[in-house]
């Protein structure tokens, strides 16, 4: 079994206690059963490495997954609000036109 590294590139610290994003819909993600597993494990409460280990998945796998909930917006670092502007969906609504 690998062991949980102590940084996690685009996440950061794997002592943080990560949240589901308010308002992330699963289903219109097209979150895979694995991916739901992991997403159903992150709960605020317990820390990200907790959440890894509990998982059973390999480590490495476990990982990607996260990192993959966190690049659709799935998943808020402590002291977040709304996801990363790089995870959210671009505004389909066109600026105004200029009088």
């Amino acid at each position: 079994m690998s062991a949980v590294p102590a940084e996690i590139a685009g996440i950061g610290s794997t002592q943080q206690k990560l949240r589901v994003s308010p308002g992330f819909d699963p289903l219109k993600a097209a979150v895979g059963p694995q991916e739901y597993f992991v997403l159903s494990r992150i709960d605020g409460m317990q820390t990200l490495r907790d959440v890894l280990l509990t998982t059973g998945l390999p480590v490495d796998r476990a990982i990607s997954i996260v990192q993959r909930l966190r690049a659709i917006g799935a998943l808020l670092i402590p002291g977040e609000t709304a996801p990363p502007a790089t995870a959210t969906a671009p505004s389909s609504t066109p600026p105004p036109l200029a009088s």
